[in-house]
């Protein structure tokens, strides 16, 4: 397939535990390039409760935790008909991929959301996001995949650790800036890109509910955005509509949310 024929991809990446205030052009210059080249919100929100695997659920899903049902990180399917937009796309004709690099991710998707998976279940390490990287690069280039999902961990690991606001957290934004630069050399100008994440944190937590736990962001990069746009509210609910709405997808009538664009 030449370039001429080969479709967009649209490509969504989350970053686990990004607290906005601490986005800056130091530790995050591809995230804000993106933003400026399209879309913004850095002030949007998460669900209750602000934990890692209920917020991607939502995420994913559309629905918050009442409607799926995952209340903490012990993995359980989700009881809801709420597709993920990787499955809406898919039953729509996208050639679906997912890279996730932490085990309990597995119960969040359908058994049919993805043609294509790479799966890490190595402790759920910080040099495991270069991994991930390194396989969606390869599969990126060779353009066989029209909607990707791709997560990275250490920005929420160098939180636990060292504590969101630390020298460490600010390495992992950047570390976690690098793996997006990677991605986006991987991408057409004519490709969409949604870049968010499932909380924030302070102190060594996110789990409170604390405005810094709940605040997080949504970047959006697509040739149907006008450069410059900003979003003065968002959700963690409206990602995958306004996944759907850029990909050229229907959204699902169980999804609760309208598409940001």
């Amino acid at each position: 397939m030449n370039q001429q024929q080969e479709k967009p991809l649209s490509l969504v990446v989350s970053i686990d535990g990004v607290a906005p205030r601490n986005i800056v052009k130091e530790t995050m210059p591809t995230l804000l390039s993106l933003a400026d080249a399209g879309a913004a919100c850095f002030n949007a929100s998460t669900i209750r409760p602000s934990l890692t695997l209920p917020a991607h659920a939502s995420m994913l899903r559309g629905v918050d935790a009442k409607a799926h049902g995952i209340f903490d990180n012990n993995p359980i399917t989700p009881a809801t008909l709420s597709p993920t937009f990787l499955k809406q796309g898919r039953m729509e004709g996208a050639v679906t991929a997912r890279f996730t690099n932490w085990l309990p991710f597995e119960c969040l998707f359908e058994s049919d959301a993805t043609e294509q998976q790479f799966v890490i279940d190595g402790g759920y390490c910080a040099s495991e996001d270069d991994r991930i990287v390194d396989a969606a690069s390869r599969l990126l280039r060779a353009r066989q995949h029209t909607l990707v999902f791709v997560y990275l961990a250490q920005c929420d690991l160098a939180g636990h650790e060292s504590g969101w606001d630390s020298e460490s957290y600010m390495q992992a934004l950047s570390g976690a800036d690098r793996c997006l630069d990677r991605l986006m050399k991987k991408l057409r100008l004519d490709d969409t890109v949604v870049i968010t994440t499932d909380h924030g944190g302070l102190g060594k937590h996110h789990q409170l509910g604390r405005p810094e736990d709940m605040r997080t962001f949504v970047v959006a990069k697509s040739p149907k955005i006008p450069a410059g746009t900003r979003w003065e509210s968002a959700n963690i609910l409206q990602v995958p509509p306004t996944v759907a709405a850029l990909s050229g997808f229907s959204p699902s009538i169980h999804w609760v949310e309208k598409s940001l664009v």
